[in-house]
């Protein structure tokens, strides 16, 4: 929560991606449009997955939290690792 990052990867256009079901929810926008997902994350319960449509690298590191690092720390975490 309260993350925000500029992205600098490869692809300017991530895919589209978005929640479906139960216990489904996006995790990241991008472009400030909420409409559609960048990171999304499903908990079923019994197991956890998420899903990325961008160059994890490209992102940049912002001041304060918002580092590549504090995500992958904060997505491994939810998933139990």
């Amino acid at each position: 929560e309260g993350m925000q990052f500029t992205y600098a990867g490869d692809s300017a256009f991530p895919d589209h991606i978005f929640e479906s079901g139960a216990g489904a929810y996006k995790v990241m926008s991008a472009y400030g449009e909420d409409w559609f997902g960048a990171v999304v994350a499903h908990d079923s319960g019994t197991y956890r997955t998420v899903g990325v449509s961008f160059e994890f690298a490209g992102l940049v590191d912002g001041s304060g939290d918002n580092t590549k690092v504090e995500l992958m720390s904060r997505l491994l975490t939810w998933l139990g690792l």
